[in-house]
């Protein structure tokens, strides 16, 4: 009697880790019974409801009803009548691979179910804030039987299908700043991982005087200091600027960021969009363009003298 009770006693064991696994709700499920109701009518929309509920170990950062709620009527439009589009989006928001909260990184690229897309995530303020794409997580670790849910506060939208070079040449508002990387030959350095670039808009450069930007163009190292002033080393969304900072830029000087009343400022210029995300960074786009401070003649003559 011994003997067969303790033969049985692996195989009810299971039989009970089997129960509570087919018990315990999917990813979507969870996401739904957290404020994600709007997420889970979207994916069926897609018809990806029973592939979502068939993967292994994924991470689903769910936009919650109120970040679905905030997408731009023409945008909805658009993901409506674009099956495609609607599909990759909703992909975006899946990780191939389970992870906690604690096991995410800052400027971690994580594969995700839309094709070759990697997302972003970063940690910002001691650990306090998490975001996927800059998008922060509002809760975290929310267990499913086939991976884990964190609800994010907005779509992650539009993809970053484009590197940072890309998308400033591509970009009718911001193609002044690309062409300026460009003749700076900054391309190579533009597209290297973990990126912040405060982009003056188009119209911010043409308020350069004619023969000032002309003489810009001319002396490439000066357009080098110039170009080179708006980018900062490691991606910083908004979720992770402090209200009052000092960020090293790549030129090597330092910008001053202000926030505000929740208006971002940098070196005085204001930030008028921001956390566009790109393949390698991401992008905030400026009303000025920044020059980087020039040594004063008493700065220059101390070395001398001494």
């Amino acid at each position: 009697m011994c003997t067969q009770l303790t033969m049985l006693l692996p195989v009810l064991a299971l039989s009970a880790m089997v129960a509570m696994v087919e018990g315990t709700p999917k990813v979507l499920e969870v996401a739904g019974k957290n404020g994600c109701m709007k997420l889970m009518a979207l994916v069926t929309k897609a018809g990806l409801k029973n592939a979502l509920d068939m993967a292994n170990d994924v991470t689903l950062f769910a936009p919650s009803d109120a970040a679905i709620d905030a997408i731009p009527d023409d945008v909805m439009e658009e993901l409506s009548h674009n099956a495609t589009l609607l599909q990759n989006v909703l992909k975006f928001h899946v990780v191939g691979q389970s992870k906690m909260a604690a096991s995410l990184k800052n400027d971690e690229l994580l594969p995700t179910l839309s094709g070759n897309l990697q997302l972003r995530t970063n940690i910002y303020k001691n650990g306090q804030v998490v975001t996927a794409e800059g998008s922060p997580v509002s809760k975290a670790d929310l267990k499913a039987s086939n991976g884990v849910v964190h609800v994010i506060d907005r779509v992650i939208y539009p993809l970053p299908t484009l590197n940072t070079p890309l998308f400033l040449t591509f970009d009718k508002d911001l193609n002044n700043l690309g062409y300026l990387a460009y003749q700076a030959k900054l391309i190579a350095n533009l597209s290297e991982q973990s990126l912040t670039v405060f982009a003056p808009t188009n119209e911010a450069i043409e308020k350069i005087p004619g023969q000032e930007y002309n003489n810009l163009l001319m002396n490439i190292t000066e357009l080098t200091e110039v170009v080179t002033y708006h980018v900062v080393k490691g991606t910083v969304y908004s979720a992770g600027l402090d209200s009052d900072q000092m960020v090293t830029t790549l030129e090597g000087q330092k910008l001053h960021i202000i926030v505000k009343s929740g208006v971002v400022t940098v070196n005085g210029a204001t930030v008028t969009t921001a956390d566009i995300s790109t393949s390698n960074g991401v992008i905030h786009v400026i009303d000025k363009i920044l020059f980087p401070p020039k040594p004063r003649q008493f700065d220059v003559l101390i070395p001398i003298l001494g």
